[in-house]
């Protein structure tokens, strides 16, 4: 089950495990969980076989798209929703996001369902919903501030000889000016400290 955050899974989690339908005598779940701010050994066990009698449900956040497989996964919910960080260049502030996927995340999101047998995926949103998704998520260069980033482009500048704003602007999908501006001041700001 993809789902937005850390909250969402809690909720779900929940959820399942005082729902009397889901957890009836002779049927149980084992609820694992996929999260930076759970420990790796209790996300291992997402990779494990359930114990015998029991139904694995994997909650996860976008972490599992990609680069995983759980191969006894057969089903996937997917909320369509992720939680990324956005930076307003003009006002310079940071926020977490509850935002859609794009179709990119949606079709990583199916292929979790049956990597090693068949499967299925449900969307828990409209098939109009998904035509209308960013074929991408807008990248991290241009949602997040850039300060760590303009330190390591410092470092290449002293031997290029290229100003940070000059290095930034060749980027694929470059960051707004602005964002780069603001990252320089902050950084001149505490160097003056």
């Amino acid at each position: 089950v993809f789902l937005p955050g850390w909250e969402e899974i809690t909720r779900v989690r929940e959820a399942l495990e005082k729902s009397s339908i889901l957890n009836a005598e002779g049927s149980s779940l084992w609820v694992c969980v996929l999260h930076s701010m759970v420990a790796q050994a209790e996300q291992r066990k997402a990779f494990q076989r359930p114990p015998i009698g029991q139904r694995k449900v994997v909650l996860a956040t976008n972490v599992a798209e990609t680069a995983i497989t759980i191969d006894d996964v057969v089903c996937v919910i997917d909320s369509g929703r992720v939680k990324e960080k956005s930076y307003d260049p003009y006002t310079n502030v940071c926020t977490l996001q509850g935002t859609w996927i794009s179709k990119a995340s949606e079709k990583q999101r199916e292929g979790r369902a049956g990597r090693c047998r068949p499967g299925i995926c449900y969307h828990l949103y409209s098939q109009r919903k998904s035509e209308v998704l960013p074929e991408f998520q807008l990248p991290e260069l241009k949602r997040t501030p850039l300060e760590e980033l303009c330190l390591q482009v410092r470092l290449i500048e002293d031997k290029t000889n290229i100003s940070i704003e000059e290095f930034l602007s060749r980027a694929v999908e470059a960051p707004v000016p602005n964002a780069v501006r603001n990252a320089v001041k902050v950084l001149q700001d505490i160097g003056n400290r």
